[in-house]
């Protein structure tokens, strides 16, 4: 029996292959003989490993290489176990190395490992008894529940943070605290908190000098620029644009400062463009909207930062939209959404999905777009996204009214409506109400009608919200019209006619999307002529006819105008002629009926 064991023995210390073979030279003793055997082969297991973590203990003489151990450690007892044995390593300079350490895990991906070294960084403060760096570590174990839309946790490490820097009287990093919470308050969508909490942040961060400390987390412009940002957002949100871009272009300015030539916030920078630009797209400023996210485009394109990218698409899509340029929009929204759907991002995905099914509401493809506004609902009930849920019963609302099932599509529009107060979400509040008008004009309640799109109508103008300022103004127009008050009627389908001449040149994008824009916004013009027949006003009727043909018609050939050659016939070069004729003429005649003149006076 001890022949056997000692082979065994043998050859464990020769770390060489034969084990089975040995096994099988003791398989005829008894069992008592292998559960010995097995025995010593457990004790020079133990005594292998133990003497490899001498060995690793012995190597561990500096607080980085302790770091280093601790951070490729996924066991907590054995972190203890290693800081007690270390005690005498355990000081600011292995905290300082740990937060790097989660820092490196972050960037590379793995935010998961990131807490968890952070949450081991905060034992180390504990034990070193200091406030300001338990105060530091929850600021960025905040930051990076934040990153992972882990919005709870977040919030609670950043509280925990703010109190302990206030209570250290250490302003500077107070003002990061409170500037990164409004910012969280606004994507939680509890904008009261957000707008005190970037207010108490700019208060501080006026205060003090802007060179940082030694301990501060960055640069006080930073600080600024980041509570400015969510106070433009917070404007943008009451519908306060002019409040807004004056915000948002003083915190692009401080970025652009700290950035110099360098690209370090190219990502916040970016963030403020993008916001900059759907405040332009909310009051018609297509063009500029669309210039300003390519900036932010350019800005973000050296991060590689796929949720930023992800931004741009779905706003530049969200112009397209607005636009009426459908296939742009699809192929941007597309683009976002498997962005998002790829980073998990299950709040902007909602966001998306809501836009998609406005995009097939507006193309009148009803069942796909009641689906799509079911589905962002049940997410954005499970998610708490007050302003998708609103959004999402408006587009309820609107096909409901297509299908013609209006209990079901005002029980959608005036929930969405009463929330919208509720959050006092004004935006959505005029959006709705104009909403609530069409759906009574399809029941032939036209004084209810003419009701809902006045309240809309004001409130748009108050906001300053070009696009919605002339749906209200038209559909208003039309309820005067169906309920037979002509005089109302023709002044308030006038005024919409205007505005939308208006809108039409900020449209920029494709040829047949301008051409989709003013076809489908005609109905103020028939409507006119009709009223204006009926009351023996031939001639201001043709002229509106013609007005509303030569935009549609002006559209098909604009292109053409600076390069008739690309006509290929002789006779539709001499048409196109003819029709821009037509239209400059008719409306040279409209400006000078405008000044007084009488008709044919030229």
């Amino acid at each position: 029996m001890m022949q056997c064991e000692e082979s065994l023995l043998v050859v464990c210390k020769k770390n060489s292959g034969p084990e089975l073979s040995v096994l099988q030279q003791c398989s005829t003793h008894r069992p008592s003989t292998i559960s010995t055997m097995l025995k010593w082969s457990l004790m020079v297991l133990v005594l292998f490993t133990s003497v490899a973590n001498a060995q690793s203990v012995q190597t561990i003489d500096s607080e980085a290489q302790l770091a280093s151990v601790l951070c490729r450690n996924r066991e907590d007892t054995s972190n203890e176990l290693l800081l007690d044995k270390h005690a005498q390593l355990v000081n600011v300079t292995l905290w300082n190395a740990l937060l790097d350490c989660a820092n490196s895990a972050q960037r590379h991906g793995s935010t998961t490992k990131s807490i968890e070294i952070y949450k081991l960084a905060l034992r180390i403060v504990d034990r070193l008894n200091k406030p300001e760096g338990i105060a530091t570590t929850y600021y960025y174990l905040g930051r990076t529940y934040s990153r992972m839309n882990d919005f709870e946790n977040s919030i609670q490490a950043y509280e925990t943070s703010r109190k302990l820097f206030e209570q250290a009287g250490l302003e500077s990093n107070l003002s990061y605290v409170l500037a990164d919470l409004g910012a969280l308050y606004f994507v939680m969508e509890e904008n009261a908190k957000a707008q005190s909490y970037s207010e108490q942040s700019l208060a501080i961060g006026g205060q003090l000098k802007s060179k940082p400390t030694q301990e501060s987390l960055g640069p006080i412009e930073y600080v600024r620029a980041r509570s400015l940002h969510t106070l433009g957002q917070v404007e943008l949100s009451n519908g306060n644009h002019a409040e807004a871009l004056n915000k948002l272009h003083d915190a692009r300015t401080l970025l652009e400062k700290l950035n110099g030539s360098g690209s370090l916030y190219n990502i916040p920078i970016a963030e403020v463009l993008i916001t900059i630009a759907n405040v332009q797209s909310e009051i018609g400023e297509y063009a500029s909207a669309l210039s300003s996210l390519s900036k932010a485009r350019q800005a973000s394109r050296s991060s590689g930062d796929p949720n930023t990218l992800a931004n741009i698409l779905s706003s530049q899509a969200s112009v397209f939209l607005e636009e009426e340029d459908y296939i742009a929009a699809q192929q941007y929204f597309g683009a976002s959404l498997a962005i998002y759907r790829s980073q998990g991002n299950e709040r902007e995905e909602a966001r998306v999905l809501l836009n998609l099914g406005i995009l097939e509401q507006r193309q009148e493809r009803d069942d796909e777009a009641l689906k799509l506004f079911e589905r962002t609902l049940e997410r954005a009930n499970a998610a708490k996204l007050v302003d998708v849920q609103i959004a999402a019963g408006a587009g309820l609302g609107s096909v409901l009214t297509a299908k013609r099932d209006f209990p079901s599509a005002l029980k959608a529009i005036n929930e969405s409506l009463e929330l919208a107060r509720r959050v006092n979400a004004k935006n959505r509040e005029a959006e709705l109400l104009w909403r609530a008008a069409q759906t009574y004009f399809a029941m032939h309640d036209y004084s209810e009608s003419a009701t809902s799109a006045e309240k809309a109508l004001t409130l748009a103008r108050s906001l300053r919200l070009a696009k919605l300022t002339y749906r209200a103004t038209a559909a208003l127009g039309e309820a005067y019209a169906a309920d037979n008050k002509i005089e109302l009627a023709i002044t308030t389908l006038k005024e919409a006619i205007n505005q939308i001449e208006g809108l039409r040149e900020q449209v920029v994008g494709r040829l047949d999307s301008r051409q989709l824009f003013f076809e489908n916004k005609v109905g103020p013009y028939r409507t006119m002529v009709k009223l204006l027949t009926e009351r023996g006003d031939n001639f201001e009727a043709l002229l509106y006819a013609e007005r509303a043909k030569a935009r549609v018609l002006m559209e098909a050939f604009r292109s053409n105008r600076r390069d008739l050659r690309s006509i290929p016939t002789e006779d539709e070069k001499a048409q196109a002629e003819i029709l821009m004729n037509k239209y400059l003429a008719i409306k040279k005649q409209i400006k000078s009926q405008a000044a007084g003149e009488p008709p044919g006076a030229q």
